[in-house]
């Protein structure tokens, strides 16, 4: 019966040896490898929490490795965040073109690309509407004309004592009712968005489409002889002496940005530039799907070199909103690991700890650490890499050693 015990507890113990923790060791063919090994969490007292994470790489792969290590670092939390954009038309530099009533398109006088100045035509139209519309005025103006000439006809009988006074004052009275027909016309033009004032040379139903602003034509859909109504786009005008960069800055970072931060924004389209603008607005939501907020730079574009959709690569200047120092690492030191953001630590004699960390801004060639390293403490920086490769090996050798 002792024998069985014994035997048993012969078989506990070599179980317990392949459930060992990753350590990383040359096999005896030479080549690096991860053998995986692990060791009981729950063994009595050789083994602290921290050792839990601990790899080891034997001396023949730390030859080849290279390692170098540097301390993370406390500095100020204010950095610069990049993020990609494009060029956009800003809102209030864009208007519309259209008519108020229906008419047939009869002469376009610009074309895309063009430049045009505030109030200048930009196509003309024949609509009925609004040849009836003047022909009220018209007719209107004659009645009002025809009356005054009564009125002061009978006015002047009764004055010479020709006429009586009843008949003046019926005079009058025509020549008011005339001249408020001829305000009730000329309000319902104006009620239309229309004019009664034309060129001697238009007919009554010429209709001039006019730019509400200066600037480019950007679009101009419309052609000979299309019946446009009154709520068809005859042409878009935009004014590009200025332009919106619209960034979409990752959370972590819109939150630190604030109104007037100086940007830099570099183009695939202009090689070799950097272009300064000013953050104008930074979004009130975040775009669930990539988790960024549109942040709008306004951008002088005296040259009209920046068009509309084209990308852009923006830096911004961001800090922290009460002054705390950041704690940083080198870039090239955080791997991913599983679903973790991990960095190495030396820990002599090719042991090294694998520690999770929350990953913060880029900053450059640094990244914020919000928590799991200190500063001071020594981590591995090229190199890093490599060990995140032994480790992720080992671990899967050990899953096959299960199996």
């Amino acid at each position: 019966m002792r024998a069985l015990v014994w035997c048993f507890a012969g078989a506990l113990v070599a179980c317990r040896a392949e459930l060992a923790e990753p350590v990383l060791r040359t096999v005896p063919d030479g080549g690096p490898r991860a053998a995986v090994e692990h060791h009981d969490d729950h063994e009595e007292g050789h083994h602290d929490e921290e050792e839990q994470d601990l790899l080891e790489v034997s001396q023949d792969v730390l030859r080849d490795l290279r390692l170098t290590t540097a301390r993370a670092e406390s500095r100020p939390g204010g950095g610069t965040a990049t993020a990609l954009g494009e060029v956009r038309i800003m809102d209030d530099a864009q208007a519309v073109v259209g008519v108020p009533v229906d008419g047939r398109v009869v002469k376009l006088r610009v074309r895309v690309g063009d430049r045009v100045q505030k109030g200048q035509h930009v196509a003309d139209l024949l609509s009925p509407t609004l040849g009836r519309a003047r022909a009220d005025v018209l007719h209107a103006q004659g009645s009002l004309k025809s009356a005054q000439a009564m009125f002061e006809r009978e006015d002047d009988l009764a004055t010479k004592g020709l006429g009586t006074q009843r008949d003046a004052m019926h005079a009058r009275s025509a020549r008011d009712a005339a001249q408020l027909n001829v305000e009730a016309a000329r309000l319902h033009l104006r009620a239309m968005g229309l004019s009664s004032e034309m060129a001697p040379e238009d007919d009554l139903a010429v209709l001039h489409a006019v730019s509400p602003m200066s600037g480019v034509v950007m679009e101009r859909p419309v052609v000979m002889g299309e019946l446009v109504h009154s709520d068809d786009v005859i042409a878009r005008v935009a004014d590009l002496s200025s332009v919106w960069v619209v960034a979409h800055v990752f959370e972590r970072d819109a939150v630190r940005l604030a109104k007037g931060a100086q940007v830099s924004i570099t183009l695939a389209a202009l090689p070799g530039e950097k272009i300064s603008g000013v953050v104008e607005h930074v979004g009130h939501s975040v775009d669930p799907a990539v988790r960024t907020a549109p942040v709008r730079v306004v951008v002088r574009n005296d040259k009209g070199r920046l068009k509309p959709g084209m990308s852009a690569n923006v830096e911004l200047s961001v800090g922290t909103e009460d002054g705390r120092l950041a704690t940083t690492v080198p870039a090239a030191a955080i791997q991913r690991v599983d679903d973790a953001w991990c960095v190495f630590l030396p820990r002599g004699n090719g042991k090294f700890e694998r520690r999770e960390v929350a990953r913060g801004r880029d900053l450059g060639g640094e990244v914020e650490i919000l928590n799991g390293v200190k500063p001071g403490e020594e981590i591995v920086v090229n190199g890093s890499f490599i060990i995140r490769a032994q480790s992720m090996r080992g671990h899967m050798d050990g899953e096959h050693h299960h199996h």
